[in-house]
């Protein structure tokens, strides 16, 4: 499950690969990019927050709201489940919130990416139904 995530150093470009890719360095500005992993710890204002209700999943970002500004912003917010991924970008006019349908009632992992501190996972379950 899961990609690839590369960043380029100098621009701050940013790129990825299904895993089931076989690739040899990627270069941006004349440099090999750098392959992001992604960050489990808990942050208060990074690592995504998840809920459940039926098939919906709803992602907020952070315990706190993440600042969402011109230098310091919650890129996008993605949704992995098997071989398929949902991805939302975010713009500076919104919350650091996204919502998905699940096709299933598999595990899944949701990642946010900050545009300067970098790429942030959380495993998730769908919980039983009562």
């Amino acid at each position: 499950m899961g990609n690839k995530n590369l960043l380029c150093n100098i621009c701050g470009s940013y790129a990825q690969f299904s895993q089931a890719l076989e690739f040899t360095g990627v270069t941006c500005c004349s440099q090999q990019m750098q392959e992001l992993e992604a960050i489990l710890e808990f942050n208060e204002k990074h690592t995504p927050q998840v809920s459940v209700k039926g098939s919906r999943v709803t992602v907020r970002v952070g315990a706190v709201d993440h600042p969402m500004e011109e230098d310091h912003s919650i890129m996008y917010i993605e949704l992995v489940q098997s071989d398929k991924a949902q991805r939302i970008y975010l713009n500076l006019q919104c919350h650091p919130v996204a919502s998905f349908i699940l096709d299933t009632l598999m595990p899944f992992e949701v990642y946010a990416f900050c545009n300067i501190h970098g790429l942030y996972k959380t495993s998730a379950e769908v919980p039983p139904r009562r």
